[in-house]
């Protein structure tokens, strides 16, 4: 394969599936840290204030928490999957973020220990819109 070719196998050995989330006793809500929301990125901002000094960072902004440096984020994943209720129940299922190649591009990162349930499941082929949108994009050959 050349650069910028996506072969078969990649496609063959993958699968999309479409998901819920599901409530459950140690999760009832299924709530999301949404880091995109100034008033999210305030109160991480306060929580994380040692460590982004120690970092560089005098405030957590859009670039700072779509940037390149997986520290602060590894760390903002951190504080949220470690957050919890009163009644210790985790606080969220995990993080809602925009992509920082393009913020068109929804992204979620589930925490392991929710509940899915699996509403559809189809295999990833050539003519796939949403893989031809993104081979478009990247200049790529899918094959």
């Amino acid at each position: 394969m050349q650069i910028g070719e996506v072969p078969a196998d990649w496609r063959n050995q993958r699968i999309a599936v479409q998901v819920d989330f599901v409530p459950s006793r140690l999760l009832p809500i299924v709530r999301f840290l949404d880091v995109e929301a100034l008033a999210t990125r305030r109160v991480l901002e306060n929580e994380l204030a040692p460590l982004l000094a120690y970092y560089g960072y005098t405030e957590l902004d859009v670039p700072t928490v779509r940037g390149g440096d997986r520290r602060v984020t590894r760390w903002i994943g951190k504080w949220a999957f470690e957050l919890r209720e009163e009644n210790g129940a985790p606080a969220f299922a995990g993080i809602r973020y925009l992509s920082r190649l393009n913020t068109d591009w929804e992204c979620w990162a589930v925490f392991h220990d929710v509940g899915i349930r699996e509403l559809a499941r189809e295999p990833i082929e050539r003519a796939n819109p949403a893989l031809v949108s993104v081979a478009r994009e990247f200049d790529l050959t899918v094959f």
